[in-house]
């Protein structure tokens, strides 16, 4: 699997962070501010590879980040629908 923590990462993950948002995966949380970017798919279930497009970040916390890889490690995580991208009224 290619590391996915590179420059362009840290571009996209400072741009989603920079607005405040709340955590998208919800799953201790309900919906704090979000601290972190979540790859989505998880890159446990998938091989990243950067620049393709195989997945995007989402904002999360890490409470819920770190529920989320416990959920992987024990076979019990049930992945969402993808939430779908903003639209512009404009």
């Amino acid at each position: 699997m290619a590391w996915p923590y590179g420059t362009q990462y840290r571009r996209e993950r400072d741009a989603l962070l920079a607005v405040p948002r709340a955590c998208e995966l919800r799953l201790v949380c309900g919906g704090a501010m979000a601290d972190s970017a979540d790859h989505d798919p998880p890159l446990a279930l998938h091989d990243h590879r950067p620049g393709s497009g195989c997945c995007r970040l989402r904002p999360a916390c890490l409470a819920c980040q770190h529920r989320q890889a416990r959920l992987i490690q024990t076979k019990r995580w049930r992945a969402s629908r993808p939430t779908p991208a903003p639209t512009r009224s404009w």
